[in-house]
């Protein structure tokens, strides 16, 4: 279920957090925000959710096997590096769906 379809399903509270963005970019955010008569803030809520939802959906990507025996460290060597480097991508990619799922359960409890 996308992250989008959960906005309306329960999703409470936010959690305040400082983010970095070049001052052209935020320029840019604000007068389009004003245009639109909506907040930045709901077009950063709308940028992350799209892309978020995005990858949710997006194909998964094979990687051919590239690796040359013997270089690689035991951990790699067990698993195979083809394995490590998915395990990996996976558990990023869900540390930042959760993230951004406590971000917006926090949103709607406020």
């Amino acid at each position: 279920m996308s992250i989008a379809s959960n906005i309306g399903r329960g999703y409470r509270g936010a959690m305040k957090t400082t983010i970095d963005i070049p001052t052209p970019l935020l320029q840019r955010a604000r007068e389009y925000a004003r245009e639109q008569d909506r907040t930045v803030k709901s077009l950063v809520e709308e940028a992350l959710i799209k892309l978020l939802d995005e990858h949710a959906t997006r194909p998964k990507r094979v990687l051919r096997d590239a690796s040359v025996p013997g270089w690689l460290t035991p951990e790699y060597q067990e698993k195979g590096l083809m394995q490590a480097i998915y395990d990996d991508y996976e558990e990023r990619a869900e540390r930042i769906v959760h993230a951004a799922d406590w971000m917006l359960e926090a949103h709607d409890r406020d």
